[in-house]
């Protein structure tokens, strides 16, 4: 007996976002750090920020970028439970960051001052040196929203239903020197 349409709907969203992944990764260049996190940098534009560690970061610094590898996490989930799965992600995703932190060590000349991305995980990890703001309503915010419900039910099916918990797009940031700090030493 067919189990319906959902395994099928999940293997399809998986290939398109897998398509579309190795696209966007190759267009923005770039490279992976660790097993679930992609980096690339671009000129900041936006208005001077002085972060809560003394950092400054003013237009035309470089600021890099962090991206999910989201066809990876996709296959942390494949056979797995759910909470197996969400181990698996938080492990993997501070091996991605004590990398990012190695990342910058190693390029310590050419290395963004600061790290930005777009999540709807918040508040994780403010208390390891991120900080977060919401996105503005807007069209971008929107679109993030409908990507998000997508990679949720690509992620975690079982709870694509469950729309009591929205998924809100904040921008978040870390410092160099707070993923240094908190981040890419080795456990004691």
């Amino acid at each position: 007996m067919s189990e319906g349409p959902e395994p099928l709907l999940q293997t399809l969203s998986i290939r398109c976002m897998n398509l579309w992944d190795r696209a966007y990764h190759r267009y923005h260049r770039l490279e992976a750090v660790g097993p679930l996190l992609m980096v690339g940098s671009r000129r900041y534009a936006g208005a001077q920020r002085r972060f809560a560690d003394g950092t400054v970061l003013a237009a035309g610094d470089w600021l890099g970028t962090l991206h999910f590898n989201n066809v990876r996490i996709a296959s942390l989930g494949s056979g797995r439970g759910r909470h197996l799965t969400a181990w698996q992600f938080a492990r993997q995703l501070r091996e991605s960051l004590d990398a990012l932190a190695a990342y910058s060590v190693s390029r310590a000349d050419e290395s963004p001052i600061v790290y930005q991305g777009t999540t709807w995980m918040q508040p994780h990890g403010l208390t390891r040196g991120f900080s977060c703001d919401p996105l503005p309503d807007g069209w971008r915010t929107r679109l993030l929203r409908w990507h998000f419900r997508v990679l949720r039910a690509c992620f975690a099916p079982a709870t694509f239903r469950n729309k009591s918990r929205e998924l809100e797009p904040c921008l978040f940031w870390i410092t160099r020197t707070e993923l240094r700090r908190h981040f890419g030493r080795s456990p004691t």
